[in-house]
């Protein structure tokens, strides 16, 4: 329910939200802290907590995320473009914003249609993250060597990895 309730609130643009959104992102989030609070709970009474307690359940939300386009969004692309042009034409991503990189419409890892869906001014921003960000972006993107699905899923990977540490994170501190 809480999902639903998640998914309607972001289904419609900033124009067409109402009261009726407001309410539910209040309900989703009284939801997501009540289940919170029940595996909170849950755990304290277990007091032993194996790796499989935090990893299992997720599995299939970590599959699922894995292998879905992030269609709701464009932030993994802006990693990948700004990343791509750092590596293939070394801009700076602090000073070069994508429309200013020559041929950018023509580079087939420049695809603007995924981005072009939220309505995102991505073409025209400079990279907001630090630098340690700016690198791993452009690391990744460099790796990737120039294919987009490859590029994309080294990105994905990264977050299967960050999700690893951040149960053995859990694990630890139970």
């Amino acid at each position: 329910m809480a999902y639903a309730n998640n998914a309607r609130h972001f289904a419609w643009g900033p124009s067409a939200k109402d009261w009726i959104d407001d309410l539910l992102a209040w309900i989703t989030a009284g939801v997501l802290i009540g289940l919170y609070w029940a595996g909170y709970v849950s755990l304290d009474r277990q007091r032993a907590v194996s790796i499989a307690t935090i990893v299992i359940p997720a599995l299939p939300l970590l599959v699922t995320a894995f292998n879905t386009i992030p269609y709701d969004s464009t932030d993994a692309f802006l990693y990948m473009n700004s990343g791509w042009a750092q590596a293939a034409y070394g801009a700076n991503p602090y000073t070069t914003v994508l429309r200013e990189i020559p041929g950018f419409d023509r580079d087939p890892m420049i695809r603007r249609e995924w981005m072009e869906a939220n309505k995102n001014p991505w073409m025209d921003l400079p990279f907001v993250y630090g630098f340690l960000s700016a690198h791993l972006a452009k690391a990744i993107a460099w790796a990737g060597h120039g294919n987009w699905w490859l590029t994309l899923g080294l990105f994905k990977s990264l977050n299967v990895v960050a999700y690893g540490a951040t149960a053995l994170f859990l694990v630890s501190l139970a």
